[in-house]
């Protein structure tokens, strides 16, 4: 059998589990693969990387991922890398709420107790049960959490939430694109939620099954020298050639029926069999675009939110309040400027020296896109007037860093799943290319590592398929 070339462009974490998946898959099926990865950045990751400066170990992204499901785990055991769990002090996490922080509630009796919520807030979440289907094709994560919850629900947990998760709206992301579970639960329920998951607790007893959840779980992990471990230890496991600082201009198909790879500033072109587009939507669009202006027309309609992430470093004794737990996040109707902060040296050991901690907060998101757009002299000014007015920290930090994301995090706006469904018409016409990454189907750490398995399925079983 020929050897066969495969391409992957984009060195996220996206690209980099595509194409250790597709080289181990390849092995167990005995093809003979060629493995490249561009990058148009000088060092892989996108969007995460971890930096050590003055003592601090702070995360230009995501701060680590949820333990709940196998495939990121199963990565990195794979590569050789030890997971770090988070601290017991990570279950702890608040809302900024009316003036103040509340701990959010982690069970039914800690619910009834807290303080988030109006009694007839709580009450109104007691008539879940009779919750009726949505007449929508596609309702807003908002729409849903008024219908099923409330309004106090919805405006001081949930918006809440989505600021958390995707820095957005929930006035705009849809929620069958957003949090697919919950709208099987309805269909499941008959309307209700909770007569799902009562449904699904009964299954599972049935089963056999000890333990069961609806909802997402698990412990927040990271890895010892930060998240960019797992890009590191998947770089080092890959038998691929690595073109990093390369952007690439343009994708033709070639005369062997394959595809000719363009970079700027170079004429030979890189030949592939197959391709794999583990970019951003838009890096996408501007790609495949030449290719066929259908992957233009659809990929440009994933809008991002643009974030800026700032890393205050305090001495503890310049800090007035024990700072215990994850952080906390910001519901938009307090029009704050900030969107949340997690205590990261709370969260994880080894993120701050002795008698210091680490502070993240994140600016801008879908809800104020012009403070990530502000200079670091006025974002740090923003941020330290924010956290004094809730943490009532005065002191000046020891150390500060400003990182910037114009395009931070895809929005899952309502129109998403007709959005992939053309775009799953378009590229059903190219054999051999392929499209992952997180402006699809999961913006988290374990949707993208779950997009890769089946996108390197796919890619195999079309190598198997034509034989080459």
């Amino acid at each position: 059998m020929a050897m066969v070339k495969v391409v992957v462009l984009g060195g996220g974490i996206s690209g980099l589990a595509t194409a250790y998946a597709i080289q181990e898959m390849a092995k167990e099926a005995g093809l003979k693969i060629e493995l490249t990865v561009i990058e148009k950045e000088k060092s892989l990751g996108g969007k995460i990387q971890s930096y050590r400066e003055d003592g601090f170990l702070y995360e230009g992204g995501p701060s680590g991922f949820l333990d709940s499901k196998p495939e990121t785990l199963k990565l990195a055991s794979d590569v050789g890398l030890q997971v770090l769990p988070s601290t017991a002090a990570a279950k702890k996490r608040f809302i900024y709420f009316g003036g103040r922080l509340r701990r959010v509630p982690e069970g039914p009796a800690e619910f009834i107790r807290s303080d988030i919520m109006t009694i007839p807030g709580k009450l109104r979440v007691l008539l879940e049960p009779f919750t009726k289907p949505s007449k929508s094709e596609d309702e807003t994560v908002a729409e849903f959490g008024r219908r099923h919850l409330g309004r106090e629900a919805q405006e001081r947990l949930i918006s809440a939430m989505i600021v958390g998760i995707f820095a957005g709206s929930s006035e705009k992301l849809s929620l069958k694109s957003s949090f697919p579970v919950m709208a099987e639960l309805e269909s499941e329920g008959g309307g209700s939620l909770i007569k799902a998951m009562f449904k699904r607790m009964k299954d599972a007893k049935k089963a056999g099954k000890t333990k069961m959840s609806a909802s997402p779980s698990g412990g927040l992990t990271s890895f010892e020298g930060g998240m960019a471990d797992i890009i590191h230890s998947i770089e080092q496991g890959l038998d691929a050639g690595f073109a990093t600082g390369k952007k690439v201009s343009s994708l033709k198909i070639s005369g062997s029926g394959g595809y000719e790879i363009y970079l700027e500033g170079e004429k030979t072109p890189i030949e592939a069999d197959v391709v794999v587009a583990a970019l951003p939507a838009y890096a996408s669009a501007e790609i495949l675009g030449g290719l066929d202006k259908g992957f233009e027309e659809v990929l440009t309609k994933i809008p991002y939110s643009p974030a800026a992430v700032v890393c205050l470093g305090y001495r503890e004794e310049d800090l007035p309040n024990r700072l215990e737990g994850y952080g906390f996040l910001i519901p938009p109707v307090e029009g704050r400027n900030i969107l949340g902060c997690r205590w990261d040296s709370s969260t994880f050991e080894g993120r701050a020296p002795p008698g210091h901690m680490l502070l993240e907060v994140i600016v801008g998101g879908a809800i104020q896109p012009e403070l990530a757009a502000l200079e670091q002299d006025l974002v740090l000014s923003v941020v330290k007037e924010e956290l004094k007015a809730i943490l009532d920290i005065e002191k000046e930090p020891v150390f500060s860093k400003v990182i910037w994301h114009k395009k931070a995090i895809p929005q899952y706006v309502v129109g998403h799943s007709k959005v992939l469904k053309k775009l799953d018409s378009v590229i059903e016409n190219y054999p051999g290319l392929f499209i992952t990454g997180n402006a699809y189907r999961g913006i988290g750490i374990n949707d993208c590592t779950k997009n890769a398995l089946l996108t390197s399925g796919k890619v195999i079983d079309f190598l198997k398929e034509k034989r080459l």
